[in-house]
């Protein structure tokens, strides 16, 4: 699978995922991708806005190939692998190298440097749903650009590697080679064995993050993540629990 046959490049946008949901309904191809140098209302997961400073920073999002709606929440995990690779690819020595926090954060040093938002359209095919996967990258940010509530939980390759990008083209269209190649693993077999050891040698042990529990939020980390998509988790008491990744990525949590 190629995604990015087809750019739409824009300058300025409300939300690439908003365009992407209007070019999926309309019958755009699978693979074309809306990028855009900024966006006046990017978001993350669960509606949460995405700092993002004009031309600083890689935003898209990425019509896929539809998939069975029960495994749509396989495609989180392998956008956030694929965003791991692409920017290990650009910066092969970059230390620290970047890590997954479940279910797709990309972080440098327990900092969040990048995020991936999965949402889904219906798709013509019963039972057959179209991923839309917004992924953005911090880029070009430096350290005194973050707002002050962000410097300790947020990260751009700027600030790590302390050289702003000159073409964060090349870390676009890389994170896009291996999204195809993880695609196409991805079609050939289950989770267990296109993606799921790949999430797991790159997910961070140590990273933990907001769950709610019986109504609560608890911060949690992850002890494992199954092949039927099970979640363990420990809680900061010690206790485990245990939940669906799709309740997770798909805002149930």
């Amino acid at each position: 699978m190629i995604f990015g046959r087809i750019i739409d490049g824009r300058d300025t946008v409300v939300s690439t995922q908003d365009i992407a949901r209007e070019k999926a309904l309309t019958g755009a191809p699978a693979g074309t991708v809306i990028s855009a140098e900024f966006q006046t209302g990017g978001r993350g997961r669960q509606g949460k806005a995405w700092f993002a400073p004009h031309g600083a920073n890689v935003c898209m999002t990425v019509i896929g190939p539809p998939v069975v709606q029960a495994e749509a929440w396989q495609v989180a995990l392998l956008a956030g692998v694929s965003v791991v690779e692409g920017i290990a690819l650009c910066l092969p020595d970059l230390e620290p190298p970047p890590r997954l926090r479940f279910p797709n954060d990309v972080t440098i040093g327990g900092r969040k440097v990048s995020g991936v938002l999965v949402e889904v359209v219906p798709h013509p095919k019963p039972g057959y749903v179209t991923p839309l996967i917004g992924i953005g990258v911090n880029v070009n940010i430096p350290t005194e650009t973050f707002p002050e509530e962000l410097r300790d939980r947020a990260t751009s390759l700027q600030r790590e590697t302390g050289e702003a990008m000159r073409n964060k083209g090349i870390l676009q269209g890389l994170i896009l080679r291996r999204l195809g190649l993880n695609w196409v693993a991805f079609t050939r077999g289950p989770l267990g064995e296109a993606i799921l050891p790949r999430w797991r040698e790159l997910a961070d042990p140590d990273a933990r993050r907001l769950f709610v529990l019986d109504g609560t939020p608890t911060l949690c980390r992850i002890l494992d993540l199954a092949l039927g998509g099970t979640v363990t988790l420990e809680a900061e008491d010690g206790r485990t629990h245990s939940l669906h990744a799709a309740q997770v990525i798909f805002g149930d949590d």
